[in-house]
């Protein structure tokens, strides 16, 4: 009778121990990050709020190595949102949301990555759906070749221009994910 009692008494007190602790882990943890990547923590909070552009890379290169480095960038960032999924979950918004915004920032060009800057400030990264992801892509390619005196792209037919995969790659992908794994993973040789 007594020792049942103590449990009673022990079990709801151990529960909202752990819940504390549990609260001030999570508190920590994400103090912690913030010491080691503040800028990439704090960027959603202050979209649109005119913060200055970081330039990590400021070191000045000739026109056609600047043209081979901003290509390559968007040939990334365009293959990125061409093969986002079409409903992504709100872990895979954010980490496309805060990979944007990191890959502006580390952008080799400085030049090129202050202006991409200023214009995410205006038109933050569209992650509802790859539709959105792909033509926010393209509009903002645009606006950037604009202000930096650089021919537009086209934005017909982007989605497949930068689709990783065979043409069962989409169908692949809405009945489930393994076996859109295991088509990017016999289309592609990756031992170099």
């Amino acid at each position: 009778m007594i020792l049942n009692r103590r449990i009673q008494v022990i079990l709801p007190t151990l529960l909202i121990l752990s819940f504390i602790i549990w609260i001030f882990h999570s508190v920590m943890v994400d103090k912690d990050w913030r010491l080691f990547m503040p800028e990439i923590k704090s960027l959603p909070d202050r979209e649109g709020q005119g913060r200055k552009p970081i330039e990590m890379m400021s070191t000045k290169h000739d026109n056609n190595t600047n043209n081979l480095m901003v290509n390559a960038y968007w040939k990334l960032i365009h293959t990125v949102v061409s093969n986002y999924p079409n409903r992504p979950t709100l872990d895979e918004r954010d980490i496309l949301r805060h990979y944007l915004f990191s890959s502006a920032i580390t952008m080799p060009c400085g030049e090129y990555s202050v202006e991409l800057q200023k214009i995410l400030d205006v038109h933050p990264p569209q992650t509802s759906s790859r539709k959105a992801a792909t033509t926010w892509a393209c509009k903002v390619h645009n606006q950037l070749n604009e202000k930096m005196n650089q021919p537009k792209t086209s934005c017909d037919g982007f989605n497949e221009r930068y689709v990783i995969g065979s043409p069962t790659y989409r169908e692949s992908e809405a009945e489930n994910v393994p076996e859109r794994v295991q088509v990017i993973n016999e289309d592609h040789d990756y031992s170099g």
